[in-house]
């Protein structure tokens, strides 16, 4: 479990500063963009409808000025007044036409914004009367707009980089702060708990998720111990179980040994008696199969010792009946299936193989 809870720290602790920037970044560029987009764009509509402004107060103000030299050819005093015109960088063009149409005096190409061009017809009053003395035509370029707009932007631009390292360094403050100090402990109480086995609690005073998961943690590791403290009990109680039970069975079996013995030395003295005997004595399994004979029984049917192992009683002992001398049922068949103890209750002719008979 601690390995794997380190191991999810470290990463937390590796890509949550990151993640946090990876949102909050974005956002601030976007909603910035955004801000000054509309600032910059209320801005240009201002600088143009100044520059409109600016052209309709260029165009009566030399409509005035212009009439005159227009009607009277006075070439010199409109270059004058073009040249006024022409020195100011707003300007695009002027063109200086007579009544017959004629170009008195021309500047620039003309072309540009609609908006930001103008043609008026110029007349000049002679004797209480307005005559037609010919045509101001005059444009203005956005230029000027256009550089103020783009050296906003540079400007603008550069506080949005001053914003974006001001944040940086106020996220990675709050991180540490809010997050770095907290998790640093936390992997230490791990790592302290991994070498010693005893639980450190982590400090944190705030009661926010970040102190819910401590207090968790916290609360884990101290029911953890508590766990281990159980099994170890548990381990001592079994292995005292175990030790108990060892000696039991052992005590068991070293009695189980003495009977064994004793059941042994039971068996030789009888073994060694039933030998010493004179008495024949014959033994059988359940299915008349020959176990035993002693040697006065060998000695007595004329076998010699071991002639007879692993046979039958019927195939070595016949049995004849007194009377009738006929074969009758197999002996021991027929004294394991009674339940009289006294087994047989008649007598017969015991012949064996040699043909004697007892």
């Amino acid at each position: 479990v601690c390995p794997l809870v380190t191991d999810t720290i470290m990463n937390a602790k590796k890509s949550l500063y990151w993640h946090f920037l990876s949102i909050i970044i974005p956002m601030i560029v976007f909603v910035f963009i955004v801000l000054i987009g509309i600032y910059e764009w209320l801005n240009f509509d201002k600088d143009k409808a100044a520059l409109v402004s600016k052209l309709d107060n260029l165009t009566s103000a030399y409509s005035l000025l212009l009439a005159e030299p227009a009607a009277t050819n006075n070439v010199e005093d409109i270059r004058l007044y073009n040249h006024s015109l022409s020195a100011d960088t707003e300007v695009a063009f002027v063109v200086i036409k007579n009544r017959h149409g004629d170009v008195l005096e021309q500047f620039g190409d003309v072309g540009g914004d609609p908006s930001l061009r103008r043609t008026v017809k110029l007349n000049y009053s002679v004797d209480n009367e307005v005559e037609y003395a010919g045509e101001f035509s005059i444009g203005l370029s956005e230029k000027n707009i256009y550089s103020q707009l783009f050296d906003r932007l540079k400007y603008e631009l550069s506080r949005l980089l001053a914003l974006v390292a001001i944040v940086l360094l106020a996220v990675r403050y709050a991180y540490i702060k809010t997050i770095g100090k907290p998790l640093d402990a936390l992997m230490a109480s791990i790592e302290y708990f991994k070498s010693q086995c005893v639980h450190r609690d982590v400090e944190y005073a705030q009661d926010d998720e970040l102190g819910a998961v401590i207090k968790r943690f916290n609360d884990m590791q101290v029911h953890q111990l508590a766990i281990q403290e159980e099994l170890k009990k548990q381990y001592f109680s079994l292995e005292n179980t175990i030790e108990e039970r060892t000696r039991e069975l052992q005590d068991e079996l070293d009695k189980h040994a003495e009977t064994s013995l004793m059941l042994y030395n039971e068996k030789q003295r009888a073994q060694i008696t039933i030998n010493a005997i004179s008495d024949s004595v014959i033994t059988t399994d359940e299915n008349g199969l020959i176990e035993y004979m002693n040697p006065a029984a060998y000695q007595l049917l004329g076998y010699e010792k071991g002639a007879v192992d692993g046979k039958y009683f019927a195939e070595v002992f016949n049995l004849l009946s007194i009377e009738s001398r006929d074969p009758v049922t197999d002996l021991a068949t027929w004294c394991l299936a009674s339940e009289n103890k006294n087994c047989p209750p008649v007598e017969f002719y015991l012949k064996v193989e040699s043909g004697r008979e007892y």
